[in-house]
């Protein structure tokens, strides 16, 4: 899997994309410990497994899951975040007979398949 962009979910702040280049960096600015964020690591096309912001308390066991996960420089490293969000849509409706009306429609959007989700965001492009 390359590094992509995908605009609308990069606006809306669902996946931050990095290379691991060394435990440091991975240890540094890339990962947070906040809650609701799931850490997928990919070598290319193979995925080589997450670790949940939840099931990880302190640095030293990050750094155990991914040695566990024998991660290597130039592996691709996904933040996926997990929180709900909620996604205003606004436009207008027109129908045949010319009429137009405004409507606002209210979704909230949360990943439940952190997996699955990076699937679809690096092949939809």
């Amino acid at each position: 899997m390359s590094n992509v962009e995908n605009p609308i979910t990069d606006a809306l702040r669902l996946v931050q994309t990095d290379t691991t280049h060394s435990f440091s960096r991975i240890f540094g600015q890339t990962v947070s410990f906040e809650d609701g964020f799931s850490l997928e690591l990919f070598r290319g096309d193979v995925y080589l497994g997450s670790i949940l912001s939840s099931l990880v308390q302190q640095v030293a066991q990050m750094k155990q899951r991914f040695r566990a996960l024998r991660a290597k420089d130039g592996d691709t490293l996904y933040r996926v975040n997990l929180s709900p969000w909620v996604q205003p849509i606004q436009d207008r409706l027109q129908t045949k007979d010319g009429y137009t009306r405004e409507y606002e429609v209210i979704v909230e959007l949360q990943v439940c398949d952190s997996l699955q989700f990076i699937k679809l965001y690096v092949t939809i492009q």
